[in-house]
């Protein structure tokens, strides 16, 4: 019974699949089995699955995996996972794809990527790619970071991670008819933008958490006996900075209870909320309109001093907002951090920013492969036995999941080329073909053009009218009065330096 998961899903994926199916199933399991040996994507030939040439890798991601019907395969991950209509929780965030020395590879541009070394920009050369995944329903799958991914694609230089994620959440609720159901998204502090809140919120049964940064403002809403009698209607009341405390307002909502860690500490935890407060909004979208709860989080270790230096502040928003319970809420973005360990073993074990190729297409088909890839190691979590490394096997961490039934990612590739031999594959044998007429004589190809990076243009800001000198309108070449105030307070600056008084330099200079 633990097999018929894995195998229904592999054979139910076959059967959409179209182009290069057999030598996709290959693929997906050298992948699966064997990603954390080798260093290189042809190396998966290798593999003792992987039953044709090298030269096939090449043709499942640029003719196979380019005939998927996405949309299909998101269903069946959806059906297989999620056997019940409860509560949909969505996880949203974006990794980086170096390629720095690929001069031919379109779209490349500056993005966010983590540097250890000391003084270096957190920064590189490459692509971009949202990923949207949900949290698993079983807790027990939950305590060892497991995720459910739905959907990773590039983003193109021209628009924002986080915006972009938004996007493709909303488009995913509507592909896969979940717009009746009730659904959290949680992201971080960059899904809290404004133009994030306003795509969460035009689905009504929406939920969006994000965190906010502490040096924000937010504002109880003006009641009908501080509105004025005269003027223009008060909106906005008391205001409440989040990192002043004298300013903050007594909670509706209070709870507290003990949490225990990972590493075996419990922590006291304080939850404060304050319902319906409202932010400044702009012209084209009314905040005011669309309140958010404001949540505090602080935990205190066993002699009541903060952990933390400084509380987590947390945002909801959405029409349903107050349906969620204070330690939901915290539980919720604390399982935000399980998309991190996501990106960490797709990079590490299977692979996904290990394929070099100059087509900007044909890497994004490859992160949808390592997706899928990752998807037959959540599948057979429960059917693998755990095996460790000879230094393993006495660790404490190991002997506990020795009486779990859920493996980590990890123990579950390790053991997942045995649990191939056991279940088989869809895929049928390879046939010869006999040898390949090659290209036709006089086929040239076209030399691929170098592709400059995309850089961000500046923002280009409006002079106001009384910044203008009036005497400078009647000359050809007129002077920037923000440049003339930055001579004058470094001139300043010199002169007092100099001990010389402003009177003496005007006479030197005149």
């Amino acid at each position: 019974m633990l097999h018929e998961a894995i195998k229904t899903f592999r054979q139910t994926f076959y059967d959409l699949s179209g182009k290069r199916k057999d030598v996709i199933m290959n693929l997906l399991d050298a992948l699966s089995g064997y990603g954390h040996q080798y260093s290189s994507v042809v190396q998966l030939s290798l593999a003792e699955c992987f039953k044709r040439q090298y030269s096939s890798i090449t043709e499942a991601i640029t003719i196979g995996a380019a005939d998927f019907d996405w949309v299909k395969i998101q269903q069946l991950i959806y059906d297989t996972v999620i056997h019940d209509n409860g509560t949909n929780i969505f996880l949203l965030d974006v990794t980086h794809y170096p390629r720095p020395f690929s001069a031919t590879l379109a779209d490349k541009s500056i993005v966010h990527a983590p540097n250890p070394a000391p003084g270096n920009n957190p920064i590189c050369v490459g692509h971009q790619y949202s990923t949207l995944a949900m949290l698993p329903q079983d807790k027990a799958t939950r305590q060892q970071h497991w995720l459910v991914p739905i959907d990773v694609s590039r983003v193109p230089s021209t628009k924002k991670g986080n915006e972009f994620g938004m996007e493709q959440l909303t488009t995913t609720i509507d592909q896969l008819n979940l717009g009746k159901a009730f659904s959290i998204s949680v992201g971080d502090s960059l899904y809290g933008t404004e133009n994030c809140r306003v795509e969460a919120s035009q689905h009504e049964h929406l939920v969006h958490i994000f965190r906010l940064n502490s040096k924000r403002n937010r504002y109880r809403a003006a009641t009908e006996d501080e509105e004025q009698q005269t003027g223009r209607k008060k909106i906005f009341s008391h205001k409440m900075a989040l990192n002043k405390p004298k300013t903050h307002l007594e909670p509706t909502d209070h709870v507290e209870f003990d949490l225990m860690n990972a590493s075996g500490k419990t922590h006291h935890v304080v939850i404060d909320d304050w319902s319906d407060m409202i932010v400044r909004g702009s012209k084209t979208y009314q905040a005011t309109d669309h309140p958010i709860r404001l949540i505090r989080v602080q935990l205190f270790d066993a002699s009541n001093s903060p952990v933390f230096k400084r509380p987590l502040w947390i945002g909801v928003s959405g029409k349903a907002r107050d349906q969620i319970a204070l330690p939901d809420i915290y539980e919720y973005y604390r399982c935000r951090y399980d998309i991190e360990h996501y990106f960490r073993f797709n990079k590490h074990k299977l692979m996904m920013s290990g394929y070099q190729t100059p087509d900007a297409e044909h890497e994004a088909l490859w992160c949808k492969l390592c997706l899928l890839a990752y998807m037959q190691l959540y599948l057979a979590k429960q059917s693998v036995k755990h095996v460790p490394r000879p230094w393993e096997k006495y660790l404490p961490e190991f002997k506990e999941t020795q009486q779990k039934s859920v493996a980590t990612p990890s123990q579950t590739q390790r053991d997942f080329a045995r649990l191939l031999t056991a279940i088989g594959t869809p895929a049928s044998p390879c046939k010869p073909r006999g040898r390949n007429a090659g290209r036709e004589y006089g086929n040239v190809q076209a030399k691929r053009t170098p592709q400059s990076v995309q850089f961000k243009k500046k923002k280009s800001y409006q002079h106001q009218a009384n910044q203008v000198n009036s005497k400078s309108e009647n000359n050809a070449a007129k002077s920037n009065p923000e440049k003339l105030n930055d001579l004058l307070d470094l001139v300043k600056g010199s002169l007092k330096k100099l001990d010389c008084l402003p009177q003496d330099f005007a006479k030197l200079l005149l």
